[in-house]
């Protein structure tokens, strides 16, 4: 079993010291991840914990009461309650997402419904949208220099759990359409390189035929449109917020040609590249 997240550049990082523009109910104080968690918890934290369980399983053990349980779940902890935690039953590690409150947002948890004393466990349905709001929160951490960043992250975490609660209600999620989100993971991180699309869907179990009519189901895109337009989305970013000549980006974003890419460029968006870049620069 391989973690479902390929590549989190992040494994903690702290918000609590950054200022919010816009400050939530709920601003977390730490998120992180764990891609192979294979020992056992046994403790009672401070603070109050999401911990989102996204492939493998084990169990989950609190006031005498034992769940055992597959990916996705959802696993709390709250300040000063005894709980005890890890991987088993078939499952020697489980890839882990967890957020970190400080305990006075206990009574505002609660009060939104986000927090039940008879509900420290549930198992995500809709598994797709969790992974969706992973991706998102991915994203947002890797633009911690942003302004604002943490109050987008604050938003994303809420988000996340509120999709974990909504999605109790939803069907089994099909494991292939899991198995397409892992592959636009794993096509998220060769942006720079060629995506064997077939070699990527055998690799998860589906033949090309089923792997094309689940990603256009779920993306409503076809696989190589969807990647330009991640391309072109990351080459403006890095003309906006760098310094890097153009011909650097194009290679950087997949293009091997620089030509190629700004007669795409030009296309895509109506002007060149360097237009782009003295219309939108933040770099001064």
């Amino acid at each position: 079993m391989e973690p479902l997240i390929e590549n989190m550049d992040f494994l903690i990082k702290h918000w609590a010291p950054l200022s919010r523009r816009y400050p939530s109910p709920f601003p977390v104080s730490t998120v992180g991840y764990i891609g192979r968690k294979e020992s056992w918890v046994k403790t009672a934290f401070p603070t109050c914990n999401f911990s989102f369980v996204l492939s493998g399983g084990g169990e989950y053990r609190r006031a005498g009461r034992t769940w055992v349980f597959s990916a996705p779940a959802v696993l709390m902890q709250w300040p000063g309650d005894p709980v005890e935690y890890g991987p088993c039953g078939g499952h020697e590690f489980w890839e882990e997402l967890y957020l970190i409150y400080p305990p006075r947002l206990m009574a505002g948890f609660r009060r939104a419904g986000l927090v039940r004393a008879d509900k420290p466990f549930w198992r995500v349905q809709d598994a797709v949208r969790l992974m969706e709001r992973c991706e998102e929160l991915q994203r947002a951490v890797a633009d911690a220099a942003l302004e604002g960043a943490a109050d987008r992250v604050d938003r994303i975490c809420e988000s996340m759990i509120l999709e974990s609660l909504l999605g109790e209600s939803q069907p089994e999620p099909d494991p292939a359409d899991l198995s397409v989100l892992a592959i636009r993971q794993m096509a998220r991180q060769r942006l720079g390189g060629v995506v064997d699309w077939d070699d990527l869907a055998a690799k998860q179990g589906l033949s090309p035929a089923t792997f094309r009519r689940r990603w256009k189901r779920i993306l409503h895109t076809p696989p190589g449109q969807y990647l330009q337009g991640l391309r072109f989305r990351e080459a403006k970013r890095l003309l906006v917020e760098t310094r890097r000549p153009v011909a650097e980006i194009a290679v950087a974003c997949g293009f091997e040609d620089p030509l190629y890419f700004s007669r795409c460029f030009r296309r895509e968006t109506g002007m060149t590249a360097r237009d782009y870049r003295k219309l939108h620069h933040r770099v001064v």
